[in-house]
């Protein structure tokens, strides 16, 4: 991996807990996410 890389490895995580958990109760949120990658 690069030096500049936020990911460091396997055991490493890309998206932390309140990362993954922050936009759950948000009822718009996975609407538009999916919408914009159909786009």
């Amino acid at each position: 991996m690069p030096g500049w890389s936020l990911f460091r490895g396997p055991d490493d995580v890309v998206l932390g807990t309140e990362g993954r958990t922050r936009w759950r109760e948000e009822g718009w949120w996975w609407p538009t996410v999916i919408a914009v990658l159909a786009v």
